[in-house]
């Protein structure tokens, strides 16, 4: 099988490829990535475009770790009533939720879900492959899996590679939180010199601040440079 990520800004190419892998025989996986950065009615759309162009599963991706289980389950329900391809679910575990949203996705009717040994992935990680076996053990779905191997080679990979147990970065919370992506760091160094802060967290509050704004009123503008930026200091003039 061949994932193909389908993102905004290359999206046509993304369902030519997902075309022609399907024509040199290969089955495909459309995973629609970022998807808290779209409505949820372009992320539909663009599943119906890649079930079109002959995925032969759709994957929502929580790139940002910034989804809610009750996201995940509005979003689950409505693309099941409108594709035929099964559905998969590939969470990130910024905010702690990744087997929460898992669970929501399989209540709502998705059949694929990404893990990964450890949790290794990008930023906080994905969901951990012994965190699913458990919780399907836990409900009593059949599964296929021996738990106790599950485990060991968990514990096995954790003492060789011990960055892979590491717990959640506090910037990694703060960047599921405010739905900002793990590259993010550019923009974050331009916040800190802009408005002459020192942290980073702080700059991250400011410009999700900024992101709000542009969202609910496009000309709005900023006030002069502050060095203890409040929930309120920024608003529209």
């Amino acid at each position: 099988m061949i994932r193909v990520c389908l993102r905004r800004e290359q999206l046509d190419d993304g369902l030519t490829t997902v075309s022609l892998a399907r024509d040199h025989g290969f089955s495909v996986s459309a995973n629609v990535t970022h998807v808290t950065s779209q409505t949820p009615g372009a992320v539909i759309d663009t599943a119906v475009r890649a079930e079109g162009a002959g995925a032969d599963i759709i994957c929502c991706a929580d790139s940002n770790g910034h989804m809610l289980p009750t996201d995940v389950h509005r979003l689950f329900s409505r693309l099941s009533s409108r594709l035929v391809v099964p559905l998969g679910f590939h969470a990130h575990n910024n905010l702690s939720l990744a087997l929460a949203n898992a669970a929501a996705a399989v209540e709502a009717g998705a059949e694929y879900i990404d893990t990964s040994v450890c949790g290794m992935g990008k930023g906080a990680g994905n969901l951990h492959l012994s965190m699913l076996v458990a919780y399907l053990e836990r409900v009593g779905v059949s599964h296929g899996y021996d738990l106790v191997k599950v485990i060991e080679l968990s514990e096995t990979i954790a003492s060789l590679v011990p960055q892979s147990n590491m717990p959640s970065p506090f910037m990694d919370i703060v960047l599921g939180t405010y739905n900002f992506p793990f590259d993010v760091r550019q923009r974050i160094q331009e916040t800190l010199e802009r408005f002459q802060l020192t942290s980073e967290y702080r700059a991250l509050e400011v410009m999700h601040q900024q992101d709000q704004i542009a969202r609910l009123a496009p000309r709005a503008t900023l006030p002069p440079v502050f060095n203890k930026p409040s929930r309120s200091v920024l608003e529209v003039s």
